[in-house]
């Protein structure tokens, strides 16, 4: 338990609201604690409608939060927000999100098509599978999967680059067949 701060029955059993040794900064209008402060405002039995008895007697609140109800500097209740916090900014009229709830337009790229773009890159320097496995923190058989995905095919025992048809000797099936239409046409 933070220090200075008090149980809500024991704080209540010595008199007072819930407010009672909680940091008051929270109930001044535009504190990070203000949707907590007025949580409590509206659970507190020393709450009379919109008059608090808790502490003093407050006719014109001006800047901060009474029995629930936020107020600006000029002793205007402000509305809240979707999120629960008292719109500070607020000078009549509609009531619009606040910053905390505007999501910023934020473009996000395709998980595809960037993993492609990464692959690319480090094929472009030269990286190995391997490399690009552990760059990419998969295995080694998936990262051949996102060079295949990434359009670049490469035999798995010739080095990078090397020509796709290589100079070779014939396998014995070749050998056979060879053998075979030679006898054939003799």
């Amino acid at each position: 338990m933070m220090a200075g701060l008090l149980p809500a029955r024991r704080r209540q059993a010595l008199g007072g609201g819930l407010c009672r040794g909680l940091p008051s900064d929270w109930w001044d209008t535009g504190d990070g604690g203000n949707r907590l402060a007025l949580a409590i405002c509206r659970a507190c039995p020393e709450r009379d409608g919109t008059v608090c008895r808790a502490g003093q007697r407050d006719d014109t609140p001006t800047g901060v939060i009474r029995a629930g109800v936020a107020y600006n500097d000029r002793g205007t209740a402000l509305p809240l927000c979707e999120c629960g916090y008292p719109q500070v900014d607020y000078a009549g009229g509609t009531v619009a999100p606040c910053a905390r709830c505007v999501v910023p337009q934020v473009p996000i790229p395709d998980r595809q098509e960037f993993r492609a773009r990464a692959v690319r890159l480090l094929l472009a320097a030269g990286a190995t599978d391997e490399e690009i496995a552990a760059e990419m923190r998969v295995s080694v058989r998936q990262a051949g999967r996102l060079r295949i995905a990434a359009g670049v095919r490469r035999h798995k025992h010739r080095p990078a680059g090397a020509a796709t048809v290589a100079a070779r000797e014939p396998s014995r099936s070749a050998a056979r067949r060879c053998t075979t239409t030679e006898r054939t046409l003799a």
